[in-house]
């Protein structure tokens, strides 16, 4: 039973980080857009997440696989809402440079390609063998 619980409060906990992490890609897109006019820059902000992405995720699958994958959850996800927490209230401000956003775009990418692995390495714990 626990492991039913373990396993529904994962898939939830990624559904939400995932739809989180969507929403907040598609309003920095169009934030940098309204401010700046350029395409470049918004498309280079969303490069940035997944070139950072593509380079460090098979150093980081390897690295959750030494270290507590549920740490690894939970500190991902708390930085990146405190980031992305941040970034809201500077943009409310109208105090928020684009060299942030590509900073927080790519600390996004790091704080993903961490936890894109440790979720997936903790399934198959949490899923009975039978």
């Amino acid at each position: 039973m626990k492991q039913r619980k373990d396993f529904l409060l994962l898939v939830q906990g990624h559904v939400f980080t995932v739809l989180g992490a969507a929403l907040y890609s598609a309003a920095m897109s169009w934030w940098i857009y309204e401010k700046t006019a350029s395409t470049a820059l918004t498309g280079l902000t969303a490069s940035v997440t997944l070139i950072v992405k593509a380079v460090l995720l098979p150093v980081a699958g390897a690295l959750t696989d030494r270290i507590s994958r549920r740490n690894v959850l939970v500190l991902t996800d708390g930085l990146r809402g405190i980031l992305f927490l941040c970034i809201g209230i500077l943009a409310l401000q109208d105090r928020l440079p684009v060299l942030l956003i590509l900073f927080a775009a790519a600390f996004s990418g790091l704080c993903s390609s961490l936890f894109q692995p440790a979720s997936s390495g903790l399934l198959p714990d949490l899923i009975h063998h039978e």
